[in-house]
């Protein structure tokens, strides 16, 4: 009668071979499931980090009810103040003053030289003969009539 026993078994120099390329390969194959697991959830980390700095913002700004942001503002001097007056350009609300340096005061001669001489021209009145009645000797006037309706 024949029966299996579990006994000790002695390797040979083939079958020391197959073991060790075996688990050279399985090894390998091991290196690069650990590789890959850490790449994965080095990818869920970078995703969860994302989410987590957006949730928190949006905290932030839930709780603040207001966030900062670059918006176009209109600065108008106030010379009997003495500030620039910001206000933005989307909805007019005033956002601050700020103080006038000395160089802010100074009025240039550009700002209001096109006002001036458009002032100065619309009230321009020539005073005296006429530029025909200088240069054209022979020029007689007409005489001015009194018209009735």
């Amino acid at each position: 009668m024949k029966q299996n026993e579990y006994v000790k078994h002695t390797f040979n120099d083939l079958e020391r071979k197959e073991i060790a390329n075996r688990m050279a390969q399985k090894v390998s194959e091991l290196h690069q499931a650990e590789d890959d697991k850490k790449a994965i959830m080095s990818d869920f980390k970078s995703k969860i980090d994302g989410l987590t700095a957006e949730v928190n913002s949006s905290a932030t700004k839930l709780n603040n009810g207001y966030e900062m942001r670059n918006v176009e503002c209109e600065h108008t001097a106030d010379y009997t103040q003495k500030v620039w007056v910001v206000t933005r350009c989307d909805n007019g609300e005033w956002v601050k003053d700020i103080p006038m340096t000395a160089n802010d005061m100074q009025m240039n001669i550009d700002d209001n030289l096109s006002e001036r001489e458009d002032k100065a021209a619309s009230n321009f009145e020539p005073v005296g003969k006429k530029l025909t009645e200088i240069l054209d000797p022979d020029y007689l006037p007409e005489p001015e009539v009194d018209k009735v309706d």
